[in-house]
């Protein structure tokens, strides 16, 4: 699936929005609702992380894969700044990433307690 067919025009994305909003419900429609009328203002990066975002909520199977999407992300975002030798931005993306990974572990302890309550 092309993710990036879905926010490239205002079209597209609200075509891509009214399927959108048949998947949530309750909460998550509200907020949904709320902050897709700002997408038609926003730069490629805010819209596609919009997309993204809906899509990671409502798709089990992107959901699974999508944290280590991100950790790979940010090992590529450190080891670019390397090449360029830009070293204090590739150590606030290696932060990032330690930062990432320990609120991951503290996110499952959460869950796990949900889970024996």
């Amino acid at each position: 699936m092309n993710y990036k067919d879905y926010w490239k025009t205002d079209k597209e994305l609200n075509k891509w929005a009214k399927a959108m909003r048949k998947k949530l419900d309750g909460r998550y429609l509200d907020l949904f609702n709320e902050q897709m009328p700002t997408m038609s203002k926003a730069n490629n990066f805010i819209r596609g992380s919009f997309v993204v975002f809906w899509e990671i909520k409502t798709d089990d199977s992107l959901a699974e894969h999508a944290t280590y999407i991100t950790q790979a992300t940010l090992l590529t975002l450190a080891d670019n700044f390397i090449t360029f030798n830009k070293m204090q931005e590739a150590n606030a993306a290696h932060q990032m990433m330690i930062n990432f990974t320990r609120l991951l572990a503290h996110l499952q302890e959460e869950n796990e307690g949900l889970d024996e309550a």
